[in-house]
């Protein structure tokens, strides 16, 4: 199993070798998009994933796991190599096409064949240390990549995209090379049984409804603002060469949170979810009210408060769900997270460009509390009493 679980840290590290994260946007614009155009593309993406999220997730139920996951490295060098080759919005939709079908099969399989190993040798009360160092590792190597890729841009943009390429190919042996023989379902559900029965258990459990919805909150905003940051560092006239630097620090922060999400969660117990409510609001308060060069750093707020939050919830859901339906029910949670940012996601950048980014987070800011209070209400009265 060791020889399993630091493969699986090896994975970690170079799945997230995105070496273009960090300019992304401006590689779009330089090659003559709009910010509509470029947001479009996103909308499309999202709504491609909502119709492979769950029939991906099944994959990885009903096959291997690792079969989904070998084939998402697959898709991912294709994509690399039509952003490589991408001139037109036509060519980028294509290779955002084909990155979301990526997305759609890893979706929940990586965090289901840890939990799978762990469990098949009586470990699973260990998922979360585990999980926290592949956390670790996975933001340690898309900061690094984040500072790399100044080095790699200089000669093309494009070539920061041959770059993941490559780290890909190399993520595709590390796969093959774990040897875990998983299980096979165990009720011999067909294909289709296993999407339905997977259904039916979060459809009858409040304690999964409102992980789900608490989930989406936290996952829409901070995917909202991810991009937002690149948008402020641009307002504040910060320089360009800084953005690797700035993209960084905000996920070696994330990085730290999900090292101490352990004393996180046993200090603050039945109360993690609100703390951590709190600092995401005030991370959105406070971007809305000043806009200067390194004002920006106060978005490490957001990213830690993310980083423990994903990890607690996850650990919930398998924790409270069958084994041989981890995949297809995070890939449920994936779908619902992805429908809302394809219907937020417009109104999000049309406020920007009518009422400004500032305003947008105000806004936004004001919804968070509403949403945020209705949520904790039900978590402290009726929720956290809930046994599945």
């Amino acid at each position: 199993m060791k020889l399993n679980i630091l493969k699986y840290y090896l994975y970690s590290a170079i799945s997230n070798m995105l070496f273009f994260l960090p300019i992304v946007y401006i590689f779009f614009q330089d090659n003559g998009l709009t910010l509509t155009q470029i947001f479009i593309i996103e909308s499309i993406f999202s709504i491609w994933i909502v119709l492979f999220e769950v029939p991906t997730g099944a994959v990885a139920d009903y096959f291997w796991k690792k079969i989904s996951l070998m084939s998402w490295s697959i898709v991912w060098i294709f994509s690399c190599v039509l952003f490589f080759y991408g001139t037109t919005f036509f060519t980028f939709t294509l290779a955002y096409l084909v990155w979301a079908l990526g997305w759609a099969l890893l979706s929940g399989a990586d965090t289901a064949l840890l939990y799978d190993i762990l469990h098949k040798n009586n470990q699973k009360e260990l998922f979360k240390r585990y999980q926290w160092n592949a956390k670790l590792i996975w933001l340690i190597s898309i900061s690094l990549a984040s500072l790399l890729w100044w080095y790699i841009s200089s000669f093309s943009m494009k070539y920061t995209f041959i770059a993941s390429a490559i780290a890909f190919f190399l993520m595709f042996i590390i796969i093959i090379s774990i040897r875990h023989q998983e299980e096979k379902n165990e009720k011999q559900e067909t294909y289709l049984q296993i999407i339905k029965n997977s259904f039916s258990i979060v459809k009858k459990s409040h304690r999964l409804i409102w992980l789900f919805i608490y989930s989406w909150v936290f996952l829409l905003i901070f995917k909202l603002t991810q991009p937002s940051t690149q948008i402020y560092m641009n307002l504040s006239n910060l320089d360009i060469k800084y953005f690797g630097f700035a993209s960084a620090f905000f996920f070696v922060v994330a990085a730290i949170a999900s090292k101490i999400t352990y004393q996180f969660e046993k200090k603050f117990k039945n109360y993690s979810y609100l703390i951590l409510s709190i600092l995401v609001i005030l991370s959105t308060f406070l971007v809305s009210q000043f806009v200067f060069k390194l004002w920006f750093l106060i978005f490490w707020i957001l990213f830690f408060s993310v980083s423990i939050n994903s990890i607690i919830i996850q650990h919930e859901i398998l924790e409270n769900t069958s084994k041989s339906k981890h995949s297809t029910i995070l890939s449920f949670n994936n779908l619902f997270d992805r429908l809302l940012f394809v219907v937020i996601s417009p109104l999000w950048w049309y406020s920007i460009d009518i009422e400004w980014l500032s305003n947008t987070f105000f806004y936004a800011s004001i919804v968070l509390v509403l949403l945020i209070l209705i949520l904790m209400f039900f978590y402290f009265y009726k929720i956290n009493h809930e046994k599945i």
